[in-house]
């Protein structure tokens, strides 16, 4: 069954810069095949949707609605997680995860949530900063400090994700308002 979901994407030079940090640590070694496909890493912003009768189309309303501008997240760490839950077997996320939660993300996640709910869908999601790497990895992994990863969330995307393999198809896209300038030198 496909999912729809509001996510934002690294951009190639910033999903190139997360392997590089992965290969310096040879920890893509150690996640093997669990390892998701790099084309498919992303800032979740809102909580999955299974497709209905309209649903799509409420979404990209939902989605015409969010005014919000872009962020920057600081990935300075990859950790990895468990996410198991009673009566199943263990999982374990490892994700890189960003030095606190910028007050643009926040904004942002506020702004897809609003006009979710303006669309009458609910989306109470705890979305922290944070990109997953692997949802089914072999083993823990404790906190692994990296060199930080500036990456500047500026389009909103509504995602459609499904098929074998699993991957996600851009349904519909947003750019987000720009940086303001004090902001922006603050990132130099």
């Amino acid at each position: 069954m496909s999912r729809l979901l509001f996510m934002a994407r690294p951009p190639p030079t910033v999903r190139d810069v997360m392997q590089h940090s992965l290969a310096y640590r040879q920890l893509h070694e150690r996640l093997g095949n669990s390892l998701s496909p790099p084309g498919n890493w992303h800032q979740t912003l809102s909580d999955r949707f299974f497709e209905g009768r309209g649903l799509a189309k409420s979404l990209q309303r939902a989605g015409d609605r969010v005014r919000a501008s872009a962020c920057t997240l600081l990935l300075n760490r990859i950790q990895g997680v468990d996410r198991s839950t009673p009566g199943r077997r263990e999982r374990i996320h490892w994700a890189f995860r960003a030095k606190g939660e910028p007050a643009g993300f926040a904004a942002l996640v506020a702004a897809v949530r609003e006009g979710l709910a303006q669309e009458g869908l609910a989306s109470p999601g705890g979305h922290t900063p944070h990109v997953t790497v692997s949802y089914d990895a072999p083993m823990a992994l404790g906190t692994q400090k990296i060199t930080p990863i500036p990456w500047t969330l500026e389009e909103l995307l509504l995602v459609e994700g499904g098929g074998e393999p699993y991957a996600y198809e851009v349904i519909a896209r947003w750019p987000l308002q720009p940086l303001p300038a004090c902001q922006q030198l603050a990132l130099l």
